[in-house]
């Protein structure tokens, strides 16, 4: 079984229409575009296993090379998993029914399709397979190695069916970095910042206008003498590599910076700034797990050893 991410979107003029043809119907299906296959090709049929259309595609380039994403489309196979999302932000888990097919629908611009059986999963899933959707310049599909991710969609899979279709690592353990959605993500870093270092959270408290560095938000010392915070929480996938550099104004400005960031190095470090490492995060979480939100402690409960 292999994972994959999918786009539903092709140059089709109205993506609501396509949403709903691949989605809100009795026979669900994946597609993908380049319906111009059908007219460069005049003997392809709609039906023909797409490996056919990646062949004749890749004949009619002058560069012999094909498009990547209709060559990983290609590649599919039964009960392969794949992860789509509809335009409301709801996500679906799909089990590839039937290979790659070529099928040209030309109001949609669709070139091929898969069909597929859809679980709905509504919108809490893990960051490592949130990011794939969001972050910049994406490709319409791509394969998702990441084992975590894997082994997630095997069980949410099996247990939204009520039977054991895939089999799951038994000595796996989930990383709770990688399973935390962004926001879920934020939250326990902000939650860890106010009950450690005695700071709050206002209802407005969010980053001046002027800034030309994102900072989640502002917090507020609950004791005299504390000088004001801010905080910054690069997730992983997310694509952002800020460095500690990038927070000096705030730290001559007299205020307190938090930094935590799930996939990459800080930097060179400098005074004014605190550097929450995974692991304070991730005992934290165990620690004060009766405290924090539902949707947090349910990720917890998943991860533990």
């Amino acid at each position: 079984m292999n994972l994959y991410r999918i786009h539903l979107k092709t140059d089709a003029k109205q993506r609501e229409k396509l949403v709903n043809y691949c989605l809100h119907t009795k026979s669900p299906k994946i597609a993908i575009g380049w319906s111009y296959l059908h007219k460069t090709n005049p003997n392809l049929k709609n039906g023909y296993d797409l490996s056919e259309a990646f062949k004749r595609d890749k004949e009619n380039n002058p560069d012999g090379k094909t498009k990547r994403p209709l060559a990983c489309f290609a590649r599919l196979k039964v009960d392969d998993l794949v992860w789509t999302r509809d335009l409301n932000g709801i996500y679906y888990l799909c089990r590839v029914t039937e290979e790659p097919k070529a099928e040209c629908f030309e109001e949609l611009d669709i070139g091929a399709t898969a069909s597929v059986e859809i679980i709905k999963i509504d919108t809490s899933i893990p960051g490592s397979i949130i990011t794939r959707f969001t972050r910049p310049l994406s490709p319409t599909i791509e394969t998702i190695w990441d084992v975590s991710s894997i082994e997630y969609s095997k069980f949410i899979y099996n247990r939204k069916k009520g039977f054991k279709k895939y089999e799951i690592n038994p000595s796996f353990e989930f990383d709770l970095i990688k399973m935390l959605p962004p926001t879920d993500m934020e939250e326990l870093v902000l939650d860890y910042i106010q009950l450690k270092y005695d700071y709050y959270l206002s209802k407005n408290s969010v980053a001046p206008l002027s800034t030309t560095v994102k900072v989640e938000c502002e917090l507020f010392p609950r004791k005299v003498g504390l000088p004001p915070a801010v905080c910054q929480v690069s997730y992983q996938g997310s694509g952002e590599k800020f460095t500690a550099d990038y927070y000096r104004d705030y730290v001559d400005a007299g205020k307190k910076v938090f930094l935590f960031f799930a996939e990459h190095e800080y930097g060179k470090q400098c005074d004014g700034i605190i550097y929450i490492s995974k692991k304070e995060i991730v005992e934290f979480a165990y620690q004060y797990e009766s405290v924090l939100p539902p949707s947090i402690k349910a990720w917890i409960e998943m991860c533990k050893p």
